[in-house]
Protein backbone atom coordinates (compact mmCIF):
# COMPACT_ATOMS: atom_id res chain seq x y z
CA UNK A 1 0.00 0.00 0.00
CA UNK A 2 1.26 3.29 -0.78
CA UNK A 3 1.94 5.55 1.87
CA UNK A 4 0.14 8.96 -0.29
CA UNK A 5 -2.83 10.24 1.57
CA UNK A 6 -6.22 10.95 0.39
CA UNK A 7 -7.19 14.84 -0.63
CA UNK A 8 -5.16 16.93 -2.60
CA UNK A 9 -2.17 15.53 -4.82
CA UNK A 10 -0.05 16.84 -8.02
CA UNK A 11 0.49 14.47 -11.24
CA UNK A 12 3.60 14.58 -12.01
CA UNK A 13 4.24 11.85 -14.67
CA UNK A 14 1.64 10.38 -17.48
CA UNK A 15 -1.07 11.57 -19.29
CA UNK A 16 -2.49 14.29 -17.04
CA UNK A 17 1.06 15.22 -15.99
CA UNK A 18 1.17 18.72 -14.23
CA UNK A 19 -2.59 18.24 -13.28
CA UNK A 20 -3.75 19.34 -9.67
CA UNK A 21 -6.18 16.74 -8.16
CA UNK A 22 -7.85 15.13 -5.15
CA UNK A 23 -7.48 11.56 -4.36
CA UNK A 24 -10.26 10.09 -3.45
CA UNK A 25 -10.70 6.79 -3.33
CA UNK A 26 -8.65 3.30 -4.40
CA UNK A 27 -9.23 0.82 -7.24
CA UNK A 28 -10.11 -2.38 -6.76
CA UNK A 29 -6.99 -3.66 -8.73
CA UNK A 30 -5.86 -4.14 -11.95
CA UNK A 31 -4.26 -7.50 -13.85
CA UNK A 32 -0.86 -5.89 -13.80
CA UNK A 33 -1.31 -5.76 -9.93
CA UNK A 34 -0.59 -1.97 -9.89
CA UNK A 35 -1.79 0.27 -7.43
CA UNK A 36 -3.74 3.18 -8.76
CA UNK A 37 -6.20 5.53 -7.16
CA UNK A 38 -9.39 7.34 -8.46
CA UNK A 39 -8.57 11.31 -8.33
CA UNK A 40 -11.13 13.73 -8.67
CA UNK A 41 -10.10 17.15 -11.11
CA UNK A 42 -10.92 19.25 -8.82
CA UNK A 43 -13.59 20.10 -5.20
CA UNK A 44 -14.15 16.53 -4.28
CA UNK A 45 -18.08 17.11 -3.87
CA UNK A 46 -18.28 18.97 -6.87
CA UNK A 47 -15.95 18.20 -9.73
CA UNK A 48 -17.68 16.38 -12.45
CA UNK A 49 -14.26 14.66 -14.07
CA UNK A 50 -12.19 12.13 -12.77
CA UNK A 51 -9.59 9.45 -13.85
CA UNK A 52 -8.24 6.38 -12.57
CA UNK A 53 -4.14 7.24 -11.95
CA UNK A 54 -1.15 4.90 -11.42
CA UNK A 55 0.23 5.98 -7.54
CA UNK A 56 3.74 6.08 -8.97
CA UNK A 57 2.69 8.81 -10.96
CA UNK A 58 0.97 10.91 -7.84
CA UNK A 59 2.78 12.97 -4.89
CA UNK A 60 1.82 14.91 -2.66
CA UNK A 61 1.23 18.81 -3.81
CA UNK A 62 3.31 21.46 -2.46
CA UNK A 63 2.69 25.31 -3.26
CA UNK A 64 4.96 25.67 -5.79
CA UNK A 65 2.92 22.92 -7.68
CA UNK A 66 -0.51 25.02 -7.00
CA UNK A 67 1.20 28.21 -8.37
CA UNK A 68 2.78 26.60 -11.72
CA UNK A 69 -0.77 24.88 -12.38
CA UNK A 70 -2.43 28.15 -11.77
CA UNK A 71 -0.65 30.44 -14.09
CA UNK A 72 -0.88 27.41 -16.65
CA UNK A 73 -4.71 27.29 -16.64
CA UNK A 74 -5.36 30.92 -16.48
CA UNK A 75 -2.94 31.40 -19.67
CA UNK A 76 -4.87 28.52 -21.66
CA UNK A 77 -8.42 29.35 -20.42
CA UNK A 78 -7.04 33.24 -21.59
CA UNK A 79 -5.70 31.98 -25.01
CA UNK A 80 -8.35 29.48 -25.74
CA UNK A 81 -5.55 26.78 -27.02
CA UNK A 82 -3.59 23.96 -25.53
CA UNK A 83 -0.45 23.25 -27.33
CA UNK A 84 -1.56 25.21 -30.24
CA UNK A 85 -5.18 23.65 -30.30
CA UNK A 86 -7.96 25.12 -29.80
CA UNK A 87 -10.08 23.68 -26.36
CA UNK A 88 -13.45 22.82 -26.15
CA UNK A 89 -16.09 24.38 -23.83
CA UNK A 90 -15.87 20.93 -22.05
CA UNK A 91 -12.47 21.26 -20.83
CA UNK A 92 -12.66 24.61 -20.37
CA UNK A 93 -15.32 24.05 -17.74
CA UNK A 94 -13.21 20.99 -16.14
CA UNK A 95 -9.98 23.73 -16.25
CA UNK A 96 -12.42 26.25 -14.25
CA UNK A 97 -13.26 23.42 -11.80
CA UNK A 98 -9.60 23.12 -11.49
CA UNK A 99 -9.16 26.53 -10.99
CA UNK A 100 -11.39 26.78 -8.19
CA UNK A 101 -10.14 24.06 -6.31
CA UNK A 102 -6.61 25.14 -6.59
CA UNK A 103 -7.87 28.34 -5.22
CA UNK A 104 -9.14 26.88 -2.08
CA UNK A 105 -6.04 25.27 -1.43
CA UNK A 106 -3.62 28.42 -1.87
CA UNK A 107 -6.02 30.29 0.77
CA UNK A 108 -6.37 27.18 3.12
CA UNK A 109 -2.88 27.05 2.90
CA UNK A 110 -2.00 30.92 3.18
CA UNK A 111 -4.13 31.46 6.16
CA UNK A 112 -2.64 28.40 8.15
CA UNK A 113 0.74 29.50 7.39
CA UNK A 114 0.13 33.38 8.45
CA UNK A 115 -2.00 33.07 11.46
CA UNK A 116 -1.87 29.09 13.01
CA UNK A 117 1.03 29.07 15.39
CA UNK A 118 2.62 26.62 17.74
CA UNK A 119 4.94 27.54 20.15
CA UNK A 120 6.76 23.84 19.69
CA UNK A 121 7.67 24.38 16.29
CA UNK A 122 10.91 24.66 14.83
CA UNK A 123 11.50 28.56 13.90
CA UNK A 124 13.20 29.46 10.65
CA UNK A 125 14.18 32.91 9.36
CA UNK A 126 13.69 33.65 5.63
CA UNK A 127 16.45 36.04 5.00
CA UNK A 128 15.94 36.98 1.08
CA UNK A 129 16.00 39.84 -1.50
CA UNK A 130 12.75 41.31 -2.23
CA UNK A 131 13.06 40.23 -5.74
CA UNK A 132 12.76 37.19 -5.18
CA UNK A 133 9.30 37.18 -3.02
CA UNK A 134 7.38 35.09 -5.30
CA UNK A 135 9.70 32.17 -4.26
CA UNK A 136 9.68 32.61 -1.15
CA UNK A 137 6.19 33.13 -0.23
CA UNK A 138 5.99 29.40 -1.68
CA UNK A 139 8.57 28.06 0.45
CA UNK A 140 7.40 29.82 3.83
CA UNK A 141 3.47 28.10 2.77
CA UNK A 142 4.64 24.85 2.20
CA UNK A 143 7.92 24.75 5.30
CA UNK A 144 4.62 25.60 7.56
CA UNK A 145 2.56 22.89 5.90
CA UNK A 146 4.89 20.41 7.34
CA UNK A 147 5.05 21.74 11.01
CA UNK A 148 7.63 24.51 10.27
CA UNK A 149 7.48 28.21 12.15
CA UNK A 150 8.88 31.12 9.52
CA UNK A 151 9.27 34.42 9.89
CA UNK A 152 8.65 36.59 7.02
CA UNK A 153 8.75 40.19 6.93
CA UNK A 154 5.72 41.19 5.43
CA UNK A 155 3.70 38.52 7.51
CA UNK A 156 5.87 39.94 10.76
CA UNK A 157 6.40 43.76 10.45
CA UNK A 158 3.09 45.74 11.02
CA UNK A 159 2.40 49.35 9.89
CA UNK A 160 4.13 51.93 11.76
CA UNK A 161 6.93 49.47 13.35
CA UNK A 162 10.79 49.46 12.83
CA UNK A 163 11.80 47.35 10.16
CA UNK A 164 15.22 47.18 11.16
CA UNK A 165 14.33 46.39 15.08
CA UNK A 166 12.07 43.86 13.82
CA UNK A 167 14.43 42.30 11.84
CA UNK A 168 16.63 41.66 14.35
CA UNK A 169 14.34 40.43 16.61
CA UNK A 170 13.72 37.77 14.59
CA UNK A 171 17.13 36.82 14.00
CA UNK A 172 17.80 36.71 17.57
CA UNK A 173 14.87 34.97 18.33
CA UNK A 174 14.94 32.08 15.31
CA UNK A 175 16.80 28.87 15.40
CA UNK A 176 17.68 28.40 12.05
CA UNK A 177 18.38 31.41 9.40
CA UNK A 178 17.25 30.23 5.91
CA UNK A 179 19.06 31.74 3.11
CA UNK A 180 17.50 32.24 -0.13
CA UNK A 181 20.60 32.68 -2.63
CA UNK A 182 20.29 34.40 -5.46
CA UNK A 183 21.61 37.02 -8.11
CA UNK A 184 19.45 39.46 -6.60
CA UNK A 185 20.41 38.01 -2.90
CA UNK A 186 24.09 38.01 -2.70
CA UNK A 187 24.14 41.79 -4.07
CA UNK A 188 22.28 43.27 -1.56
CA UNK A 189 23.86 44.62 1.79
CA UNK A 190 20.81 43.89 3.86
CA UNK A 191 20.90 40.24 3.21
CA UNK A 192 24.52 40.05 4.29
CA UNK A 193 24.18 41.94 7.20
CA UNK A 194 20.94 39.34 8.19
CA UNK A 195 22.90 35.76 7.30
CA UNK A 196 25.91 37.00 8.67
CA UNK A 197 24.44 37.91 12.32
CA UNK A 198 23.84 34.01 12.33
CA UNK A 199 26.67 33.03 11.06
CA UNK A 200 28.86 33.93 14.35
CA UNK A 201 26.09 32.85 16.27
CA UNK A 202 26.88 29.44 14.44
CA UNK A 203 30.83 29.95 15.22
CA UNK A 204 30.52 30.68 18.68
CA UNK A 205 27.74 27.83 19.39
CA UNK A 206 29.19 25.05 17.12
CA UNK A 207 26.17 24.23 15.91
CA UNK A 208 24.32 24.40 12.74
CA UNK A 209 22.09 28.00 12.37
CA UNK A 210 22.75 29.07 8.78
CA UNK A 211 21.27 27.08 5.87
CA UNK A 212 22.01 27.80 2.34
CA UNK A 213 19.11 27.81 -0.16
CA UNK A 214 20.15 28.10 -3.55
CA UNK A 215 17.12 28.48 -6.30
CA UNK A 216 18.96 29.78 -9.20
CA UNK A 217 22.91 30.22 -10.13
CA UNK A 218 24.79 32.76 -8.53
CA UNK A 219 28.32 33.22 -6.85
CA UNK A 220 28.03 31.47 -3.11
CA UNK A 221 29.52 34.16 -0.95
CA UNK A 222 33.28 32.32 0.52
CA UNK A 223 32.27 32.41 4.13
CA UNK A 224 29.70 29.70 2.80
CA UNK A 225 31.30 27.66 0.10
CA UNK A 226 32.17 25.18 2.70
CA UNK A 227 28.17 24.31 3.34
CA UNK A 228 25.84 21.85 1.48
CA UNK A 229 23.24 23.68 0.14
CA UNK A 230 19.22 23.17 -0.62
CA UNK A 231 19.66 22.90 -4.74
CA UNK A 232 16.07 24.18 -5.87
CA UNK A 233 17.29 25.13 -9.19
CA UNK A 234 16.26 21.27 -10.72
CA UNK A 235 13.17 19.75 -8.85
CA UNK A 236 11.22 21.81 -5.85
CA UNK A 237 9.68 18.94 -4.56
CA UNK A 238 12.78 17.07 -3.84
CA UNK A 239 15.13 19.83 -2.45
CA UNK A 240 11.66 20.59 -0.14
CA UNK A 241 11.84 16.97 1.19
CA UNK A 242 15.77 17.29 1.70
CA UNK A 243 15.52 20.16 3.76
CA UNK A 244 12.66 19.66 5.70
CA UNK A 245 14.30 16.48 6.77
CA UNK A 246 17.51 18.00 7.32
CA UNK A 247 15.82 20.61 9.60
CA UNK A 248 14.18 17.80 11.19
CA UNK A 249 17.34 15.85 12.37
CA UNK A 250 19.06 19.18 13.18
CA UNK A 251 16.28 19.79 15.89
CA UNK A 252 16.21 16.26 17.35
CA UNK A 253 20.30 16.64 16.84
Amino acid sequence: MTSLNYGPVYIRSGKHKGRIGCFDDITAGNKKNIEEAVVLFGDPLLSSTCAVISFECLEMINTHNLLQRMDYLVRVIYLKTENNKKISDIQKITYLEEINYINSLLGERMFNAMFNHDKNEVNVFLSHSSKDKNFVKSLAVDLKHYGISVWLDEWEINIGESIPTKVGEGIENCQYLALILSQNSVQSKWVENEWQAKYWDELESGKTHLLPILIEHCTIPKLLKHKKYADFTEDYSLALDELVNSISKLNIG
